[in-house]
């Protein structure tokens, strides 16, 4: 199991003290996978100041706008916003990256970079898990003859539907940014329930 932990000192000393792995992210904090029965040892070792155990995350955006402070920057004819400049960073469910929504007029992606971790093999710089996909090889897929050929799914449609920014007439978690580009991290996730994954701060640093 995945445990976020606040450390000092080595903390590869301290996973290696519980045969764990190590992902280190800032400030002291820190991704350890290790066995379940390990986690009371782990508590023990002196490096170890904070553990936080994983945590199940529900598919919702009905509330994500107000949240978000999203209704009272709505007006774009008083705050001519236009997300130019922003990068949107959405942890859901996945992304159709071949929806039109996400592409550009001459048909290129607007898209970043997509982290699903549900496909091992080519993990983010500095991670262990997952495949990092960037621009280049999602308009690779798109102009091929096979434009799913990343294998990158969206099983539940909703993070799609959180990352389709672009239509004004669509009451969407970020209503104003239009101009945007695209971070989508994809976590790992049951039928049932959504299950965390990443922290959070790591994923947006």
């Amino acid at each position: 199991m995945e445990v976020i932990v606040k450390y000092n000192g080595d903390i590869y000393s301290a996973a290696e003290a519980v045969d764990a792995l190590a992902e280190p992210l800032y400030s002291n904090y820190a991704i350890l996978t290790l066995d379940f029965d390990k986690i009371d040892t782990l508590k023990l070792l002196p490096q170890i100041e904070y553990i936080e155990l994983p945590k199940n995350l529900s598919l919702m955006v009905d509330l994500g706008q107000k949240a978000s402070c999203i209704n009272e920057v709505k007006n774009q004819n008083e705050y001519a916003l236009t997300g130019k400049g922003v990068i949107v960073a959405v942890i859901d469910s996945g992304i159709d990256y071949t929806h039109s929504d996400f592409r550009n007029k001459d048909g290129t992606t607007r898209i970043l970079y997509i982290w699903d971790q549900t496909i091992e093999g080519m993990p983010p710089k500095g991670f262990l898990g997952g495949s990092e996909f960037n621009s280049q090889m999602i308009n690779d897929a798109l102009f091929s003859d096979n434009p799913n050929s990343l294998g990158v799914t969206d099983f539940f449609n909703h993070g799609t539907h959180v990352c389709r920014l672009k239509y004004k007439n669509f009451n969407f978690l970020f209503y104003n940014l239009l101009l945007n580009d695209i971070i989508s991290i994809k976590f790992y996730y049951t039928v049932d329930v959504v299950k965390y994954y990443r922290d959070v701060t790591c994923i947006i640093e």
